[in-house]
Formats: structure tokens, sequence, C-alpha cells
């Protein structure tokens, strides 16, 4: 391991133990343990996004040999905390993955171009998991209809549907 490696993680672990000290140890311990097993596949549907996000990055990438998908989805993981945590305007996360797959001997304009499919394909994808959640806020009743009227499905039904004197989120309630 490299020195300068080797100190960024000392640096980024003494930082993280003195984040814990400062918010108070119980209270941060507190607060995980009130989420109990229920992080567990919050975790795990992320790591599967982050795993199919590789998967659809790595075709424009892979030129003859196909680089390794636990890379690429440390370099996506890095991409996304760099976006989250720094200020740098949602745009440096992509600056850095595309430095990283130049620094793997991908040339910069390829690497470039790639990050920049990667994150329109992205877009265009919330775009229609978007539609589709506005869709179903705006016409609850079809998933009421695709339901079948067994007893078992009961929990699921009311989840689904409104009550008939509540408005929708598109009434205004004046």
């Amino acid at each position: 391991m490299k020195l300068g490696l080797g100190l960024a993680l000392l640096a980024g672990l003494a930082l993280t133990v003195g984040l814990i000290a400062y918010q108070g140890a119980g209270e941060v311990f507190g607060t995980l343990s009130t989420l109990g097993w229920g992080l567990l596949p919050l975790v795990l549907v992320h790591a599967a996004q982050l795993l199919f996000c590789a998967l659809g990055w790595r075709p424009l990438i892979s030129r003859g040999a196909a680089r390794p998908i636990f890379r690429l989805m440390r370099i996506r993981w890095i991409r996304e905390g760099t976006n989250s945590l720094l200020p740098l305007g949602h745009i440096g996360g992509e600056i850095i993955g595309a430095r990283m797959l130049a620094f793997q001997g991908l040339s910069g304009d390829r690497a470039g171009a790639s990050v920049v499919v990667d994150l329109t394909t992205e877009v265009a994808t919330q775009l229609l998991f978007t539609l589709a959640g506005l869709a179903c806020l705006r016409a609850p009743t079809w998933a009421e209809a695709a339901l079948p009227a067994s007893p078992s499905a009961s929990p699921v039904r009311r989840c689904c549907s409104r009550p008939s004197s509540s408005p929708s989120v598109w009434e205004s309630s004046s």
C-alpha cells in the first residue's frame, strides 16, 4: 500500500471516530440500533443498483478484454459518494470516474464518453421511474383492479387503495 493511501485511510478513520465522538457515540449507535435489520434491505437494494449500473456501463468501455465488474462497481460507488459528499455540483463524481478509468488504461476520450452516455442513460431511466410513480399516484384504482379479491390480499388492497372520501394528490383540498 502506498504511503499516501495509508495516510488518507488513517485520516478518514480518525475523522469518522472524531465525528462519532463529537455527536455522541450513544446517540449515533442508538439511532443505528433503531433501524435494526431494516437497514440490511436498503444496503442490499443499493448494492444491486450499483451492480446493474456497472453491468450497463461495462459494454460502453469494454473493447476486447472485459473489465472486472467489481472494479466498475467500485468506480461507480466512488462517483456516487463524491457527488453526495463533496460540494462539486454533482459533476465531480463523473470527472473522478472518468479519471479512474483513464488511470486503468482506457483512453481519456473513451472514458469521458462512457461516463456521459452512462449518466444520460441513468437520467433517462430515472425519468421512466418517475413517470411510472406519477402514474401510480394519479390512478391508484388500476392497482386495485389488478389485485385479487381474496382475503389474503386485503392488506395490499388497503395499501394501494385510497378512501373514497379523501382527495388524490392531484385534486385540490379546498
